[in-house]
């Protein structure tokens, strides 16, 4: 058995995680991957990732619910363990500076994903300069204007989606599990983020389908979120299966709901939630459509939603991870 790749992907919600799989897919076809999470959602993710065959693991590895000393102590024995690369998503010094005192020693490869940061953060923490150890730094469809954008070894692909077009499920398929007609537009909320964040989507959701009829209102959440009507609520991974339906869709301005949705061809409503290193109110003026309210979402969506969105095949569309992971390969094998 070769050794393993490890992706680092610690933070709250899916974007770090969701990135990692998607990564993580294409790399297990050639070597065993482990992902270090601690996403909320990992255990519902490992769940489905168990049954999809692949000739390597790929292997998600859950932080402890320690000390914060403990915690740090853990992730450092994980990132120092045999392997043929590490690669690290977002924060090159780690999230609470833990890969600090073992990355200068470090012979392996090392890889950074470069999502969009906070420069208040690169400032105070020095990143830059952590960043800097990286070869290659990969920047997933995010754009130039990025603080590591600038560094030699910066590699910009399209954004990463954990399913190519080809792997979506067949419209009528969908279709028939959401509990939905192609006659009709539909809107679907989907309750990314924090679980904090739920049952805002809750509220957003049932105001949308008292608001909107004839129009159907479905959401899609890890759990059914506080408030939103039980008939309306559906779990599933990945949420590209149905998103590919939507004649809107109204979320959060994370990484993933952003991108999937503009590779998607689905307009996207998003409100900037406050977060202490990304910065969705730049991403939602970049690549979809800024919400303040709630009253907001529902004119808003009469607005776009006009007509049903009825596709006959899954949308195309280009995965950004088959060309990041032939930069990281070229990494392994200078």
């Amino acid at each position: 058995m070769p050794k393993p790749i490890i992706i680092y992907a610690l933070g709250e919600g899916w974007g770090h995680l969701n990135r990692a799989i998607a990564l993580g897919r294409v790399a297990a076809r050639q070597y065993p991957v482990i992902i270090l999470t601690n996403s909320p959602y990992a255990g519902a993710i490992a769940v489905t990732l168990a049954s999809s065959p692949s000739p390597f693991s790929l292997e998600l590895r859950q932080l402890p619910q320690t000390s914060l000393q403990a915690r740090q102590y853990w992730i450092q024995q994980q990132c120092q363990q045999p392997a043929i690369g590490l690669i690290v998503d977002t924060f090159p010094r780690g999230l609470t500076g833990e890969l600090t005192t073992i990355l200068p020693r470090l012979s392996i490869p090392k890889i950074l994903v470069h999502r969009d940061l906070n420069p208040h953060y690169i400032k105070v923490k020095q990143a830059d300069i952590w960043a800097a150890q990286y070869d290659p730094i990969l920047i997933p469809g995010e754009g130039n204007d990025l603080p590591f954008a600038c560094f030699p070894q910066t590699i910009h692909t399209p954004p990463w989606l954990v399913r190519n077009c080809q792997e979506l499920l067949p419209i009528h398929l969908a279709s028939s599990r959401l509990k939905v007609t192609r006659t009709s537009p539909l809107a679907i909320v989907c309750a990314t983020g924090k679980t904090s964040e739920q049952a805002f989507f809750g509220r957003i959701t049932k105001h949308l389908a008292a608001s909107l009829p004839p129009y159907q209102v479905r959401c899609l959440a890890s759990n059914c979120p506080p408030e939103c009507p039980p008939s309306l609520w559906f779990s599933h991974y990945p949420a590209l299966d149905y998103l590919q339906l939507a004649s809107a869709v109204i979320s959060g301005g994370g990484y993933n709901i952003v991108h999937e949705c503009r590779l998607l061809g689905v307009p996207l409503l998003a409100f900037p939630f406050e977060r202490s290193y990304d910065r969705q109110a730049l991403r939602i003026q970049k690549f979809a459509h800024h919400l303040k309210t709630e009253s907001e979402a529902v004119t808003r969506v009469q607005r776009r939603v006009t007509y049903p969105f009825s596709p006959d095949t899954p949308p195309e569309y280009i995965n950004g991870v088959d060309q990041a992971w032939e930069s990281i390969k070229r990494s392994f094998n200078p």
